[in-house]
């Protein structure tokens, strides 16, 4: 399946703005049969749906078994292997207006960076083939902004090893080993974000790696106030990428 396809497919279907929009479009199909009061029904329950994905009580339910399943621990407290492999999905790049890559969707890369000044691996794996285009119609990957990133935190050019032909986690695992294999790289300490850890060291495990899982980017904290059930934008953006993340183990991508 095309990837633009299954995303669109993602947005409208395990994602509560779509559902929110599919119950809207039902509401035609009632008020036109004189069944108003389905209708009206379904006008709620879209509002309760929009309502309930977008507290941030609804997102840590979503998150907190993703994120569970892994202990939070500190840099220093990882022990030293082979390979240090970070996942894209934090960065911003050098779209206009931009004129410096960012990370600004997590702390994946900063977290790769910590560990190889903590002397845990010799050698970082930046790993995304997402492409995009810069202001001179120039195309540019992620694995590009990554290693930006990382040399800018002070990780020398050399050992940053950068593969950026992946779009999934799966196809990240598969490319990271083809790399990796040459040089005799069978253990790794594997960055990506607590809710995506769990899928993603089960691929690399996959793809023949003993693999030390490092979350980042924590989402899910223990504290519970009254704005936990207080609607926000964020709160929704974090259910949906949640319900996408189920939805890739599904597929085992």
């Amino acid at each position: 399946m095309p990837q633009i396809l299954e995303k669109l497919l993602q947005d409208l279907f395990l994602a509560p703005v779509g559902w929110v929009l599919w119950l809207l479009v039902a509401t035609f199909y009632f008020y036109d049969r004189d069944k108003a009061h389905r209708a009206k029904g379904l006008i709620v329950a879209a509002f309760v749906v929009l309502y309930l994905f977008s507290t941030n009580l609804a997102a840590k339910i979503l998150g907190r078994p993703l994120e569970q399943a892994y202990p939070a621990k500190a840099m220093a407290d990882y022990p030293a292997s082979q390979a240090i492999v970070v996942l894209g999905g934090s960065t911003y790049g050098l779209t206009p207006p931009r004129t410096e890559v960012e990370e600004v969707g997590g702390a994946r890369v900063l977290g790769a960076a910590r560990l190889f000044k903590l002397q845990k691996a010799p050698i970082i794996v930046v790993t995304s083939g997402d492409p995009y285009l810069v202001k001179d119609g120039v195309a540019r990957r992620e694995s590009d902004d990554m290693q930006e990133l990382l040399i800018e935190y002070g990780v020398p050019r050399e050992a940053v090893l950068t593969e950026g032909n992946s779009r999934t986690t799966k196809e990240n695992a598969k490319n990271t080993a083809d790399l990796l294999r040459t040089r005799g790289v069978l253990e790794i300490l594997l960055v990506t974000s607590a809710y995506h850890i769990p899928r993603a060291t089960r691929l690399f495990e996959k793809a023949g790696f003993k693999v030390i899982p490092v979350p980042t980017s924590w989402e899910v904290t223990d504290s519970l106030s009254a704005q936990d059930f207080f609607p926000k934008a964020s709160n929704l953006s974090r259910s949906t990428m949640y319900f996408k993340e189920y939805f890739g183990r599904m597929l085992g991508r």
